[in-house]
């Protein structure tokens, strides 16, 4: 049988060619080289060198016979019936990898040589890097040398929202054993039934007021299920057979949402008072700046010393705030050793009335009154119902 161009090749396992398909690149009978590419290689596998008359040799054998090739899937459309964009994508593809596969001195050079000089060259000159050439050579090589090759493989992908059907291979990287003593267990595949008693115990354990967690659910949920599988595994001294933690919490994410979760772990009051949306501020309910002061205290985190005597710890100085709502601006301040009181908060309301350039001007700042524009008495004070109630407040702040 003739050798030709682009045919595809079973090795049975020789003594100079490890198993599987192969494809034939190009040969020179004159120097005794054939070039072939192993279809079932990694992402940027590369070309093989081998011998002419040997590859013959063992095709006259039977050790090497030819075979068809399927081609994918996406490869298998018509010029009309593909899109611009995948168009555009097939054909930048192959406009970065033109000027290697039309030169046949690249293709021996990059097969007989551990590293090609020519492709560090080529790459330096278009500024790809070498990983997105070898990974577009080895694609239009394992799939005949043809553009169609290049076009965007999305037949391979998954589609948005919908569940990849489970094998008996185990989907993602495998786990590494980090020097265990003991070998991994299995890592454990799960079926629509094993989803369904996953979520018939969230919603049993789980999702309620006080419910579980994550943890001690998983593990009711293996003692419900999978009780007989424990007893063996600790008879045959092995790791059972049994769903991971991070397994549960990927269903317990995917089965269930973060409104549902929300509904069922916290009664009606916790929600209405921690969980509930705000709708809007209270910023947004004054309408001109100065309609409304709020007061504060809050108690420094900071210890004051005397200045007679640093040995000694007067204590931690309270500070009042005055802030207009709709500016958030502070409009009065005070600081001082007395507790929360009635006492103090009067003073931070005198400092909020009167002009601040006057007020800076006694530590030594210099500021214009249009630096600190506030020295008003407001329409409404918000404060609590400590310092500021009483009757004293009340005479005192009432007109």
């Amino acid at each position: 049988m003739d050798i030709i161009r682009n045919s595809v090749w079973l090795s049975q396992g020789t003594d100079l060619l490890a198993e599987g398909l192969y494809r034939v690149l190009d040969f020179d009978r004159k120097v005794d080289l054939l070039i072939l590419f192993k279809i079932k290689s990694e992402r940027t596998g590369k070309p093989i060198p081998f011998s002419f008359s040997m590859f013959k040799y063992y095709i006259e054998s039977n050790s090497i016979t030819c075979k068809d090739y399927i081609y994918p899937s996406y490869m298998l459309v018509d010029e009309k019936e593909i899109t611009d964009k995948d168009r555009g994508r097939r054909d930048e593809n192959y406009n970065i990898i033109k000027d290697l596969v039309d030169d046949r001195m690249f293709l021996f050079d990059y097969a007989l040589h551990k590293k090609s000089h020519l492709l560090m060259d080529y790459s330096r000159n278009k500024k790809i890097s070498q990983y997105t050439i070898r990974t577009l050579l080895a694609l239009y090589w394992r799939h005949g040398q043809d553009i169609y090759a290049l076009l965007p493989a999305f037949s391979n992908c998954g589609a948005a929202g919908k569940s990849r059907i489970k094998h008996e291979i185990k989907l993602g990287n495998s786990k590494k054993n980090r020097a265990l003593p003991n070998e991994r267990s299995r890592v454990f595949i799960l079926n629509e039934r094993d989803i369904n008693n996953i979520r018939k115990s969230l919603i049993t354990y789980h999702y309620k007021v006080n419910g579980d967690t994550i943890k001690k659910t998983l593990e009711r949920h293996i003692d419900l299920y999978f009780r007989d599988e424990i007893k063996t595994a600790n008879l045959e001294n092995r790791a059972p057979y049994v769903p991971s933690l991070k397994q549960f919490s990927y269903w317990n994410k995917k089965l269930f949402t973060k409104d549902f979760s929300i509904n069922k772990k916290n009664t009606k009051k916790e929600i209405d008072l921690k969980m509930r949306a705000l709708l809007g501020s209270v910023a947004n309910t004054t309408v001109l700046p100065g309609d409304v002061f709020e007061i504060d205290s809050t108690v420094a985190d900071v210890h004051l010393i005397s200045s007679l005597n640093r040995r000694k710890v007067i204590g931690r100085p309270t500070i009042y705030t005055v802030v207009d709502r709709a500016t958030r601006m502070i409009v009065g301040l005070h600081v001082s050793l007395y507790h929360a009181s009635w006492r103090a908060a009067r003073q931070a309301l005198a400092n909020c009335f009167m002009p601040k350039k006057e007020y800076c001007r006694l530590f030594g700042i210099s500021i214009t009154d249009d630096d600190w524009p506030c020295s008003h008495i407001p329409l409404t004070l918000m404060c609590d119902n400590g310092e500021m109630i009483g009757l004293k407040p009340q005479e005192e702040m009432t007109p």
